[in-house]
């Protein structure tokens, strides 16, 4: 349990390292599935969405 708690960890940093350095699509490739619902409110729920936003911060 204690190496899959370390996994997501390391997978939900390594997610929004590559999407504030400027590659949220390959973020989303890598990591999202089929369905993505956003938690902040200044970003709409799904992958583009996702994607947009974090291409116009870049």
């Amino acid at each position: 349990m204690r190496q899959d708690l370390e996994r997501n960890r390391e997978s939900a940093i390594d997610f929004y390292t590559v999407a504030y350095h400027g590659n949220p699509s390959q973020a989303v490739r890598r990591y999202v599935g089929e369905n993505y619902i956003q938690h902040n409110p200044l970003v709409k729920d799904g992958k583009e969405r996702f994607i947009e936003y974090f291409e116009g911060i870049a």
